[in-house]
């Protein structure tokens, strides 16, 4: 299945034995195919498996998206705000904010 190739490829398990095993030169790295026959893919043997896993990072790859999309959005937010206050466009009234009750 070629959605579970792919995110086995981009494992971090994938990564690191690449990273391992390439032959760099200035800016280049490079591995031949003896070097690629011998990564040991994992291949769960029920191909329904791999649907399985394929749908489950699917998910969990868009929660990742969505928190990181509004973490961006709040972050922004942040900026705005900062920037109005130390513009004196908003101002805070010390004796409001200062009350305790």
């Amino acid at each position: 299945m070629p959605e579970f190739f792919s995110l086995v490829v981009e494992s971090d398990i994938a990564k690191r034995y690449f990273m391992r095993v390439a032959k760099r030169t200035t800016n280049l790295a490079s591995t031949n195919k003896t070097q690629v026959r011998a990564f040991r893919f994992p291949v769960p043997p029920d191909l329904n498996e791999q649907h399985e896993i394929v749908d489950v990072m699917a998910a969990a790859k868009a929660k990742i998206a969505a928190v990181e999309s509004k973490e961006a959005a709040l972050r922004d937010l942040k900026r705005a705000l900062m920037h109005d206050l130390l513009t004196g466009r908003v101002r805070i009234d010390v004796k409001k904010a200062g009350d305790k009750g």
